[in-house]
């Protein structure tokens, strides 16, 4: 064993961060003992008692699962945690892994916080997920174990994880950590004997919980909560912890940075003949021609601690979303609880890997309006940092307004929603007709984190451009790069739907020298590049990856208008109706028989049969999809400007013939260790947690005919729920062992732990035939029923 690393049963913790909360929690008991006191005598409703919304945190009582079994760990994180990661597979550490030792100790805890949900605030808090504490063996990490069973804030849910929930979540952290992106670790993911309820299909499924750690599980929602409480005190408590513990900086250099804005922010336009609202209150006459006169002057702004950390959250949440952009990760659910306030990526439960380019994909199943999707994941994280603006306000410096938006009180449901003022705009008395001329103190904290939060633009096209130019090989950024080189690409990504991991990984073989070059932008149209040929043939360079994708679209395309036209016209197909009882066969006769009448006088006197009249059917048009030469010109004329780029950045001498040749060979190299030759794909998750569910299948279970079998036994108590009459149910499988899990073992070694194929593109490779296999079949390209696939919460 290492010596530096330990057994995981000889982790110690602590728990400094609830002496913190404790302050607040002293502070919020006086304050609803008071309220409490109050609300006899006007007999405000209480709140429903399982939910205690007077608490930051409820210690809680985890339920350990029946027969727990390891189904896999992560060996780097359980060093980083500073565990030897054999141990975890010690059997009398999995005991602990399950939370069984854990019943009998009271510190530990489950968060209570609040968060917007599609813009609609609400209290919410850790359902299912307890805090054991603070590892004092290592860097200051917190763990965390989800899926022990209901805490305070479950809101009438069982508190536990489907097993492949879990994996899930295991899975896409630890990929992201593998792309060294700020986020949140996975340890273990433990098995069981154990069931839930889940879904329409009256089915049980196995469970397990989910070990993992951060730095600190301290959310915007955690600061909204105590903002929406009215609780400044607490706030500031818990904001001064923040600073303290990750944000020492912004103590040391306090007053020592500002923010530059004009003196004073005017309304749509000024008339000296109109009443001026000077921060919401009538402006004395004499006051008004000098703010005229001086309202386009730049002041400095010196930044209180509390300015400091709103700047510091902003570049860090910037250079996270930057991260997710450049790797095609979609977070899915970026409601603000699930922002970290130091810049981790939390919450796993609806993210995903973009396989297909596509701006408008995520893999949340219920975002069906695109809210969360990859194209707006930086404008919703700027949106909610401006939340926390609103919730800093108070702190940063004085506020147009004394007290919170509409703060809660004891009792009340009604959490303020979408009418609350923007977080960075100042507050208008809304009992006071506002004129045409309105003017902003620019000292006021609202108009200082407004010209702060401007600054998460300039951050995230900053970073970003870093980091694309760093996945191109490009050594230096310009901003010029945006328009002749990335935004070209990403346009040709999306108008190809080609695959995001796959093109990059493909780039990284560019070749500047002359023949090289020539093979990169060579078209073929009546040779490998024609129709027929891209799609019964793999790509083997970059420009062979844009076209098979372009060829596959346009067939899925065609195929998609043949059919729906074809049921189109079938469903509007327009049946003659029948002859009305009038015209009967004695009529017709009697008309063909008359030889006075021509055939005209005859064809006008028969009785004509009626259609039925219907509009004309809207035929599917295809969609304007480019030609296979328009991508190829267009790949010509890109790669012309980025091998131009490439070639700019070196020395003369550097620049053509074997130097040139040897240039090429040196960003290649670098360039296999940024762009991954895997990533966690959605098939592959899909694929893995249906092994485990063949392992442990999903059983029908009638909870409806159980329930009545135990009412009609023993009648039905007054109050009683479903879940309470329901015998407790176990999985029949008692046999599986960790090894059962061959196939999520293996999704670890090769995509995650391999993920820029070092071994598998080494010289020796994969040592076993079996490794060899499922390093193959991951490195393909998915086919098109397999890309860009949606998950719900639930992993389905």
């Amino acid at each position: 064993m290492n010596e530096r690393l330990v057994d995981f049963r000889d982790l110690r913790f602590n728990h400094r961060t609830l002496s913190f909360i404790d302050k607040i929690a002293d502070f919020i008991s006086k304050e609803i003992t008071t309220e409490a006191e109050e609300s006899k005598e006007d007999q405000t409703p209480q709140l429903p008692p399982k939910i205690n919304q007077t608490d930051l945190y409820t210690h809680t009582v985890p339920i350990p699962l029946a027969k727990p079994v390891l189904v896999i760990s992560s060996p780097k994180a359980a060093i980083l945690l500073g565990v030897e990661p054999s141990t975890l597979e010690f059997s009398q550490n999995l005991d602990l892994l399950n939370a069984a030792e854990f019943q009998t100790n009271s510190s530990h805890f489950a968060f209570n916080y609040g968060g917007y949900q599609n813009g609609i605030y609400n209290i919410l808090g850790d359902g299912r997920t307890m805090t054991v504490g603070e590892v004092e063996n290592s860097s200051k990490f917190v763990l965390q174990y989800k899926g022990i069973g209901p805490t305070p804030y479950a809101q009438n849910q069982d508190g536990l994880m489907k097993l492949t929930t879990c994996l899930y979540e295991f899975f896409i952290s630890e990929t992201l950590a593998q792309l060294n992106i700020p986020t949140s670790r996975s340890l273990t993911v433990i098995g069981s004997s154990s069931v839930c309820y889940r879904g329409t299909q009256e089915k049980m499924y196995t469970t397990g919980i989910l070990s993992k750690y951060a730095r600190t599980w301290i959310r915007f929602g955690t600061l909204e909560y105590l903002y929406f409480k009215g609780d400044t005190t607490g706030l500031k408590t818990l904001v001064d912890y923040v600073i303290q513990e990750f944000y020492p900086d912004c103590i040391d250099f306090e007053f020592g940075e500002s923010v530059v804005t004009n003196k004073l922010i005017s309304g749509d336009f000024f008339d000296k003949n109109q009443d001026i609202l000077d921060g919401g209150i009538l402006a004395p006459e004499k006051d008004i021609a000098d703010k005229l006169d001086t309202a386009g002057n730049p002041i400095t702004i010196r930044l209180n601690r509390y300015g400091l950390l709103f700047r510091r959250i902003i570049e860090k949440t910037a250079v996270l979303v930057a991260n997710w952009q450049a790797v095609g990760f979609v977070h899915g659910c970026l409601n603000t609880e699930n922002f970290s306030v130091i810049g981790d990526t939390i919450h796993f439960e609806c993210s995903g890997f973009m396989d297909s380019y596509d701006p408008e994909w995520t893999p949340n199943k219920k975002d069906t309006k695109g809210r969360y999707s990859f194209e707006k994941q930086p404008e919703m994280a700027k949106w909610a940092l401006s939340r926390l603006g609103q919730t800093l306000a108070m702190l940063v410096g004085d506020t147009y307004t004394s007290s919170p938006v509409r703060p809660y009180t004891r009792g009340s449901n009604d959490p303020p929603r979408q009418e609350n003022r923007p977080a960075t705009t100042p507050s208008i008395p809304t009992q006071r007709k506002l004129p045409l001329g309105f003017l902003f103190d620019a000292s006021k904290s609202e108009n200082i984190l407004r010209e702060l939060l401007k600054e998460y633009d300039s951050k995230f096209l900053n970073t970003y451009g870093k980091l694309m130019c760093n996945k191109l090989g490009i050594k230096t950024f310009e901003h010029a790069d945006y328009d002749q080189i990335i935004n070209p690409l990403l346009e040709m990504l999306a108008a190809t739907g080609a695959d995001y991991t796959a093109f990059f990984r493909f780039i990284s073989t560019f070749g500047c020298s002359d023949a090289k070059y020539s093979q990169e932008i060579s078209y073929l149209p009546e040779g490998v590049h024609s129709e027929e040929a891209l799609l019964n043939s793999e790509p083997v360079n970059t420009l062979g990856l844009l076209l098979k994708s372009l060829a596959t679209l346009r067939k899925e395309d065609a195929d998609y208008v043949a059919a729906e036209n074809e049921r189109i016209n079938r469903e509007s197909f327009v049946v003659p109706t029948s002859p009305t009882k009038e015209t009967n066969t004695s009529q017709l006769a009697a008309i063909a028989e008359d030889e006075t009448m021509d055939e005209a006088d005859q064809a006008a006197t028969s009785p004509q049969i009626p259609q039925i009249q219907v509009p004309t059917p809207q035929m599917v048009e295809p969609l304007p999809l480019p030609t296979l030469d328009e991508v190829a010109s267009q790949w010509k004329y890109w790669a012309h400007m980025y091998r131009t780029r490439l070639i700019s950045q070196l020395p003369n001498e550097r620049k053509s013939g074997q130097a040139l040749i040897e240039e090429d060979q040196i960003r290649q190299r670098k360039l296999k260790t940024v762009n991954p030759r895997y990533i966690m794909r959605g098939y592959m998750l899909r694929d893995m947690m249906n092994s485990v569910n063949k392992i442990m299948p999903p059983f029908v279970f009638n909870r409806r005919a159980s329930v009545q079998s135990k009412q009609s036994n023993k009648g039905k108590r007054r109050g009683k729920k479903d879940e309470d009459v329901v015998e407790k149910i176990e999985f029949p499988q008692t046999n599986v062992q960790t090894s059962s899990f061959k196939d999520v073992q293996k999704l670890l070694k090769i995509v995650v732990n391999d993920i820029y194929g070092d071994v598998s593109e080494s010289k020796t490779g994969w040592k076993t035939d079996e490794d060899k296999v499922y390093a193959q079949k991951w490195g393909e390209l998915p086919s098109t029923e397999n890309s860009n696939l949606k998950f719900n919460n639930e992993g389905e």
